[in-house]
């Protein structure tokens, strides 16, 4: 953060909330010190403390503490942006805590932060947006936990999403994950919990889930047919398949005794 961002009222403002626990110059950015843990609060949003990464922080810090030359980030507000671990690790060592600020920052750029340091995971981002309180993404908690599925299989049954047409992993991370009715995925869920019964490998896969999306949205899908012919024909499934052959192979069973050209047959590809 240069200074000529931060206003002349606002640093004596900040240097007088911190009194005399320190404040100097390094480069072009105003890098504050103190002890006084309780002006800090952490930023709805960011992502759950992990108490085995504040102890290898702790750790290292006491081999070599590189601290003051890696301030952590935070708000106008004394909310922390970026750094809650190193936050966290100094406080356990009662040692100072060096700072710097930037203006008020929404979910998506606390994630930016937070990925050039270690990169959010599903979870992460999640949590993170049920924090903002964003519904789509509440609701999207509850049925992947109804149906036990974990985030990345969930959001292979949510398609491509976004007037970009930007696929649900990318509009998850983004904030901007739409969760579709329950009656728009049920028939893809069905099938996908139908070949896992039958394939325990086939469980957890999202090349899978993709694959029942598409296969279930064909026009003129049979649903009960499905279920017959992959009765007769479960143990030919193959867990392995990348997602297209995967396709291809439930094809094969829905039309399994028909010709192509006849009416009975169902082109996916």
């Amino acid at each position: 953060m240069e200074i000529n961002q931060l206003g002349e009222f606002e640093i004596k403002k900040l240097k007088n909330r911190i009194g005399k626990t320190g404040v100097f110059e390094l480069s072009t950015v105003t890098v504050f010190k103190t002890k006084e843990y309780d002006l800090f609060s952490l930023m709805k949003g960011n992502r759950k403390v992990d108490q085995k990464r504040v102890d290898k922080i702790v750790a290292e810090m006491q081999q070599n503490d590189l601290h003051p030359h890696r301030p952590i980030i935070v708000d106008d507000d004394l909310k922390i942006l970026e750094g809650q671990h190193t936050f966290f690790s100094r406080k356990k060592l009662d040692r100072d805590v060096y700072f710097t600020i930037a203006m008020s920052q929404t979910t998506e750029k606390i994630a930016g932060f937070n990925n050039s340091v270690k990169a959010w995971n599903n979870e992460d981002y999640l949590q993170a947006f049920i924090s903002d309180r964003k519904l789509s993404y509440v609701k999207f908690k509850e049925w992947i936990d109804k149906n036990k599925l974990p985030i990345a299989v969930g959001l292979c049954f949510m398609g491509t999403q976004g007037a970009s047409g930007t696929k649900s992993g990318g509009a998850f991370k983004k904030g901007k994950l739409i969760f579709l009715p329950e009656e728009e995925t049920q028939t893809a869920l069905n099938l996908y919990k139908g070949i896992a019964r039958y394939n325990n490998e086939s469980q957890r896969k999202g090349h899978i889930a993709r694959a029942c999306s598409i296969v279930t949205n064909a026009a003129g899908y049979d649903e009960d047919r499905m279920f017959e012919k992959l009765e007769h024909q479960k143990d030919k499934i193959d867990a392995h398949l990348n997602t297209m052959d995967c396709i291809r192979q439930l094809e094969e069973f829905y039309n399994h005794g028909f010709s192509i050209g006849s009416g009975n047959y169902l082109r996916l590809l």
